[in-house]
């Protein structure tokens, strides 16, 4: 295996070299196929090509009981599975994993996966606490009942193409009829959580710019960099708020379903967490589409985007041999960037307009076979065109190289990035 400080040292051309090989050497035939290959190779699989199942084969490769991992990602969990009754709730916003997670699921409806309402001032999450659930598992009304609002801009290109943009304006009237502002999330996209969950904390430190020093107009930074158990620091989610896949799983089960892992409501077991857990981490990243070409890649680095969307990353040696050790593609430097006040959540949060840089491997499949799903935390760009022109901040340079480019070049780049 490369040395760290060798492998830091790999250029973009070597780097992209390294990926087409091993996504070459990966590719299997089986086209619903996902698959763990230990000894340093590439967790990935061949999505369909075709809207006839899920995107994520829930067949993966698991070292565990598939069939009880399985069934518990899948359950409904506001029914009655023993003689205790349901344990979702009595709030909630969805009733399975699958429901937010709509990559992960054969039949889907083509409706929106449910977003979810996080109070927008300081007053109100005092009150009413981080999120508000819109679901009751009874007669009462549900915590919150949410309206959005649809506000249109528009972006003009150099070329003088014009593209309209959708922002969610949203309120939620809670129970006792105060209507107060929220933000919006929906669930990200599950591709390769695994290796995620595996990466290097110490080769992304070397990513940690909070004050610029290197002068090159991208400040990220690592939240509570210092913090965290073992010294890592939280880097998954919208918000990079979690340490670990464990911590993330247990904060979506009990803030999204209203089922609880805590010493007054033992609500899901320390097995069945782990369970979950062990099957998200087995998911995999989607083979890489055709339509990526050389002049695509450039541009995509020649505009700026790979300031943040790091081409590939290390994963720690300390894991299991399926995560363990591997260069992984994921497209994301894990950071928190000021993206600025177009991409902010509405009200106070300090952090408002910051939000970790997300991973762009399997993003062309999602825009492919997932329409209903959007892109960015709030679903409000239709495609991934649209969530470009959203970027502002620390991507503001990008955004402005992007729109000078010609209208064929900006589709090479899109080509590109819809390959990842």
């Amino acid at each position: 295996m490369r040395s760290k400080l060798a492998t830091f040292a790999l250029t973009i051309s070597a780097l992209w070299a390294a990926a087409a090989t091993l996504a070459t050497s990966t590719r299997i035939d089986d086209p619903t196929a996902v698959f763990l290959q230990p000894g340093g190779q590439w967790l990935t699989f061949s999505p369909r090509e075709k809207e006839t199942g899920p995107l994520v084969n829930p067949h993966a490769n698991y070292s565990g009981d598939l069939n009880d991992a399985v069934q518990l990602f899948y359950r409904d969990w506001t029914r009655a599975y023993d003689s205790n009754g349901p344990k979702a709730g009595p709030d909630f916003d969805a009733a399975s994993c699958g429901a937010c997670h709509i990559e992960t699921v054969s039949i889907r409806s083509g409706a929106p996966p449910p977003r979810i309402a996080r109070p927008a001032v300081e007053t109100d999450r005092r009150l009413y606490g981080n999120q508000l659930t819109t679901r009751f598992l009874g007669r009462q009304r549900p915590e919150a009942r949410i309206s959005v609002e649809t506000a249109l801009s528009l972006f003009t290109y150099a070329d003088g193409t014009v593209r309209q943009l959708r922002r969610p304006v949203a309120y939620a009237q809670t129970r006792n009829g105060e209507e107060i502002p929220v933000g919006l999330r929906i669930a990200p996209l599950l591709f390769g959580w695994g290796l995620l969950d595996a990466v290097d904390h110490e080769m992304l430190k070397h990513f940690h710019d909070p004050d610029d020093k290197n002068r090159d107009g991208i400040s990220g930074r690592l939240r509570n960099r210092d913090q965290g158990a073992g010294g890592v620091a939280p880097a998954l989610g919208w918000k990079a708020s979690h340490e670990d896949l464990d911590e993330q799983i247990a904060s979506a089960l009990s803030n999204d379903i209203g089922v609880n892992h805590t010493p007054d409501a033992i609500e899901v077991t320390d097995a069945e967490l782990q369970a979950i857990g062990n099957f998200v981490r087995s998911l995999g990243v989607p083979n890489r589409r055709s339509g990526a070409t050389d002049r695509g890649r450039d541009l995509f680095g020649l505009t700026g985007c790979t300031s943040c969307h790091i081409t590939a990353l290390l994963t720690r040696q300390d894991m299991p041999i399926e995560y363990s050790d591997q260069l992984i593609w994921p497209y994301s430097d894990f950071m928190l960037h000021d993206m600025g006040p177009g991409l902010a959540d509405p009200g106070d949060a300090e952090d408002a307009s910051e939000w970790r840089t997300a991973p762009l491997w399997g993003i062309g499949y999602a825009e492919a076979f997932l329409p209903e799903r959007g892109f960015l935390h709030d679903g409000r760009a239709a495609n991934i065109e649209e969530a470009i022109l959203w970027h502002g901040g620390e991507a503001e340079t990008s955004v402005r190289a992007f729109s000078q480019l010609s209208a064929s070049d900006r589709a090479l780049l899109l080509s590109y990035v819809r390959a990842l």
